[in-house]
Formats: C-alpha cells, structure tokens, sequence
C-alpha cells in the first residue's frame, strides 16, 4: 500500500470540494452583472461612437436615446468587438444613464454554461472516486489483512514501470478473490507472487492494494 496514496486521495476530495463550490460563487458574480441589466434595466437602441483598445480590452462608448428623448453618450460594456457605427441593443439602469451594458451572445452563454457544467460533474466524479479511495485506504489501514498473492496478468502503462496487474489470492474465509493492483516500482511477470493487503466490508466486497516495498 503506497504510503501517499491515502494524502492524495485526501487532497483531491479537498481540491473537488472547493472547486464545487467555486465555481457556483464564480458564475453567481459573472452572470450578476447580466441578471441584473436585464431585469432591472431598460432596453434602448444604440450606436457606437468610439471604440479603442486599452490592453487587452476595448473601451467603447455609445450613444442612444431614453424613452424621455434624451441623448446620452456613455461608457459601454460592449462584451464582444466593437466598432464605429455598430447598432446594438443596450440596456441602461435608470439610477446610472451613462453606463450601457450590451448583452452578451447566445452562444457565449451556452459556450460558458456547458464549459462550466463539464467542470462541475468531472469534480464531482472526481470526489465521489477519491471519496472511495480514501475510505478504502482507511478501511486497509484499521483491517487490513495480509496475504500472498499470484499474477495472472499484468497490463503495462506506458514506458514507465506502473502496470495494472489482476491478481488472485485465498481469504480467510477460504474463498478464492481476484483483485486488481498497481505496481509502481516495479514489472511483475505472470504466476510471480506478490504481497496484498485486504479486507471484506460489512456488505461483503472486497477492498484490495498491494504492498509494495
């Protein structure tokens, strides 16, 4: 049994868990911002005016005309690339007239939503795995019982030494288990012997990794 694998287990949940709850906080302040112009603000017809790169962004200004007649020129959150003479459709909060928010794209928002859902379940794959993991190296290391075992096959990673290696050992109850093992440090070779460290839970499956020196 790898003595960094319990650590590594551990971290991963503790890397899952604060990316499952990061990512909800940082798309909850990223959509705040559209949520808010688009409920609360008012829609207007606008051209842009000016537009210049600063960086990497662009400040961009645009006027348009309220629902009162009056002209305003203000500062634009454009969300895309803007240009001289685009039209658009902006949108202006009453307690602030010169700043105007254009929506971002449909497809944007889709892009984002679906990158930030992949996310969401590949760590929440991640901890519900290494939650696992980490139960089963707890269970090893309270019960865990040492036994011989053989190599019936080996399946290598790579150039490097790792390989999955399926192995079969007698318990103690006599029962003939098979297992699947990593081998970090080493090649093993079929029907070679090697030494596992098991035990059985209270629902009956077996919890297997090998002790490697």
């Amino acid at each position: 049994m790898g003595k960094n694998k319990g650590y590594k287990s551990m971290i991963a949940v503790i890397v899952s868990i604060v990316m499952i709850i990061v990512l909800p906080v940082s798309i909850f302040i990223g959509a705040r911002k559209t949520v808010r112009y688009r409920f609360s603000g008012t829609a207007v017809e606008a051209e842009v005016t000016a537009a210049y790169k600063v960086g990497r962004s662009y400040h961009t200004e645009a006027m348009y005309t309220d629902e009162y007649g009056s002209v305003y020129i203000a500062d634009t959150i454009y969300n895309g690339t803007p240009s001289v003479g685009d039209k658009f459709t902006g949108y202006y909060l009453p307690e602030d007239p010169y700043q105007l928010y254009r929506m971002p794209p449909a497809g944007l928002i889709v892009a984002f939503a679906s990158v930030m859902l992949l996310i969401f379940v590949v760590c929440l794959v991640v901890l519900v795995k290494n939650i696992r993991v980490h139960r089963g190296n707890k269970l090893l290391s309270v019960y865990g019982k040492p036994v011989k075992a053989t190599v019936l096959t080996v399946s290598r990673k790579g150039s490097s030494f790792k390989s999955d290696c399926l192995v079969s050992f007698t318990d103690e109850n006599g029962t003939l288990q098979n297992a699947v093992v990593t081998f970090n440090k080493s090649i093993p070779v079929p029907d070679s012997e090697c030494t596992v460290l098991y035990c059985l839970t209270k629902k009956g499956k077996l919890i297997c990794d090998l002790i490697e020196l």
